[in-house]
């Protein structure tokens, strides 16, 4: 199952048990610039914020945030720690 926002952007793709089923492994996209560690989706130039990963078995998602340069380049790929979950190992600086 695949959705997609107003801009014709992925913003999720899962897999699941039926058609409309993301139960298995869903994966979110989300558009536009970090803010104080939130999306500002105000600022989406089509560039992803930030990307969930959600898992049947596990219980906390794999959250990545992204940031770019002035000229759109990727310059940062880094997991996402909340208080709550669990630190995450990967992510490039």
């Amino acid at each position: 199952m695949a959705k997609f926002n107003e801009r014709a952007q992925l913003t999720e793709i899962g897999i699941g048990v039926g058609v409309s089923d993301n139960s298995v492994w869903k994966l979110e996209y989300k558009y536009g610039e970090l803010e104080s560690g939130s999306v500002n989706a105000s600022k989406n130039t089509g560039n992803i914020a930030r990307s969930v990963m959600t898992l049947a078995g596990v219980t906390n998602p794999i959250v990545q945030n992204y940031k770019y340069d002035s000229l759109y380049r990727l310059t940062e790929a880094r997991p996402y720690v909340s208080p709550v979950n669990q630190p995450q190992r990967g992510g490039i600086v």
